[in-house]
C-alpha cells in the first residue's frame, strides 16, 4: 500500500469497476504486468468483495437497516488487523466507491454479514448490510468514517448519523470526559460534536471503559467546534462537573453538551427509535428528509407514527451583508445562553472575539457554514468559544455561486453580546 499513489488507487477502482475505455484498459493491463504491487492490490480487493453481490447502479445512501447484536469481548477492546479495512477503503470497486461503502470487521467472530459468516479479523465490503454478531461485536466503517455498536445493542441507521465517531454504549458505563465524570445506566450516543452535525472520529468504547488520554485530548480540542455531547436513548445518565458543581441528570430523550454543562436539552432532531425483542428500545437515525421533518417512533409491531413535535425547517438567509447580519442576530439568544451558562460558573469571562467562516453550497442546494474558527480574541474559556462557534455553524444561507469568506466580530460582557459584520 505504501507504494500506491492516489492515481494508482483511482485506476484500480476504474479498472475493477469496468469504467475504463478499451484503450485505457489495454494500457493499464500492460502496467499491471510490469508492477506486481498493483496486481497484489487488485487481487486483495477482489478477494474481499468477490463473495458479495454488486451494488446496483441505482443504490443510494438510504440503504437497508443495519442491525447489530453484540457481546463485545474484553480482549477485543482495541481492534486489530486494520490493514484489511484500509485496503478495502482504498481499493473497493468503482460501484462501491461511488454509492457509499460499508466495511465490516469482526472483532471476536463470528459475525454474519449478508448471510455470510465473517471470522475474527476478517473484513468484508457490502452496500446493503444486515449484520448480526453471534458472539462478538462488529467494527463498521462507512468509507473513511466509523461507528461501533457495543453489547446488547440493535441499531437502525438511515442516512449518515454516526458516520464519524459516535458510539452507542449500553449497560453501566462510567466514563470521563475532560473534567466531567459521566455515569451511564442505559443507552446513550456519545460524540465529539453535536448530534445534529457531523461527527468526528473517536475511539470505540465499551461498558466499564474509561476514555483514554488520547480521546480526552481530542475531546478537549473538539470544544472549539462544539465539544463533547451525548444523547440518552434509554435509562439515565449522571454528569458530575468539576469544582463540586451539582450532578446533572440527563433523562432519556434529552441531550447534554460539555459546552453547556449545567443544563440538558430535549432533543427535537428527528431520531428514530425502534422497539425490538430486546428489553429496551435502542436505535438512532439521522434527520429525515427536510420535507418530513418529524420524529418517528416505531412500535413493536412496526407501525410508524409521527411525533407531535415537528422539527422546524432551517431559515435560509441571504448571503448579503444584511443577510449575514440578520442570520447572526437570529441566533443571538442561543449565543447568549452559551455565555450566560458558563459565566455563572466561572467569573471573568467575556471580551471580544472574531470568527472567520466560509459559506459554501452543500449537496442539498443550501449554503452552509464550513471551516469556522477564531481568528482574533477569545472569551477566556475554550468550551465557551466552542459553544458559540457551534451555534454559528448551524446557520443556513442561500447557496452562493462560489465559496464566500466571512469575518465576523462580537463583543461579550454581562449583557447580551453586541455583534456586527
Amino acid at each position: 500500500m505504501a507504494d500506491l499513489s492516489e492515481t494508482d488507487l483511482e485506476k484500480l477502482e476504474r479498472y475493477d469497476g469496468g469504467a475504463m475505455s478499451a484503450e485505457e484498459k489495454s494500457s493499464f493491463e500492460r502496467e499491471l504486468e510490469q508492477r506486481p504491487e498493483l496486481r497484489d492490490a487488485l487481487a486483495g480487493a477482489r478477494a474481499m468483495t468477490s463473495a458479495l453481490p454488486r451494488i446496483p447502479e441505482t443504490m443510494t445512501d438510504e440503504r437497508a437497516a443495519q442491525l447489530v447484536q453484540a457481546a463485545l469481548p474484553r480482549e477485543a477492546k482495541s481492534p486489530a488487523r486494520w490493514w484489511p479495512l484500509l485496503l478495502a477503503a482504498g481499493l473497493m470497486a468503482f460501484g462501491y466507491f461511488r454509492f457509499g461503502v460499508d466495511t465490516v470487521e469482526s472483532l471476536g467472530g463470528p459475525v454474519t454479514v449478508d448471510a455470510r459468516t465473517v471470522v475474527a479479523g476478517e473484513s468484508v465490503v457490502s452496500g446493503n448490510l444486515v449484520i448480526t454478531a453471534q458472539s462478538s461485536a462488529a467494527f463498521v466503517r462507512r468509507r473513511s468514517s466509523k461507528w461501533t455498536v457495543v453489547p446488547s445493542s440493535r441499531v437502525l441507521l438511515r442516512g449518515n448519523v454516526l458516520e464519524k465517531g459516535a458510539v452507542v454504549i449500553s449497560g453501566r458505563a462510567p466514563l470521563s470526559a475532560g473534567m466531567h465524570a459521566i455515569d451511564i445506566d442505559g443507552e446513550a450516543v456519545i460524540s465529539l460534536e453535536p448530534l445534529e452535525g457531523s461527527f468526528r472520529e473517536t475511539s470505540h468504547l465499551e461498558p466499564g471503559d474509561v476514555m483514554n488520554q488520547k480521546v480526552l485530548r481530542t475531546a478537549m480540542g473538539a470544544a472549539a467546534i462544539g465539544g463533547l455531547s451525548l444523547y440518552v436513548l434509554s435509562g439515565d445518565v449522571w454528569v458530575t462537573p468539576p469544582d463540586a458543581m451539582p450532578t446533572v441528570r440527563v433523562e432519556a430523550g434529552k441531550s447534554w453538551n460539555v459546552a453547556a454543562p449545567s443544563k440538558t436539552t430535549k432533543v427535537t432532531s428527528p431520531f428514530e427509535q425502534w422497539s425490538t425483542e430486546v428489553p429496551r428500545p435502542i436505535g438512532v437515525t439521522e434527520r429525515l428528509d427536510a420535507g418530513t421533518s418529524q420524529v418517528v417512533v416505531r412500535s413493536r409491531d412496526g407501525e410508524a407514527s409521527p411525533s407531535s413535535s415537528l422539527v422546524p425547517l432551517p431559515v435560509i438567509h441571504a448571503t448579503t451583508r444584511d443577510g449575514i447580519q440578520d442570520a447572526v442576530q437570529s441566533v443571538m439568544p442561543e449565543i447568549w445562553d452559551c455565555y450566560h451558562s458558563w459565566s455563572q460558573q466561572q467569573s471573568g469571562l467575556g471580551g471580544s472575539i472574531s470568527f472567520s467562516f466560509v459559506i459554501a453550497a452543500s449537496d442539498g442546494g443550501v449554503g452552509t457554514i464550513r471551516d469556522i474558527g477564531i481568528v482574533d480574541g477569545g472569551l477566556g474559556l475554550t468550551a465557551l468559544d466552542g459553544c458559540v462557534l457551534n451555534v454559528m455553524s448551524g446557520l443556513s444561507f442561500e447557496a452562493p455561486s462560489s465559496p464566500l469568506n466571512v469575518t465576523y466580530p462580537m463583543k461579550f460582557s454581562h449583557r447580551p453580546p453586541d455583534a456586527g459584520p
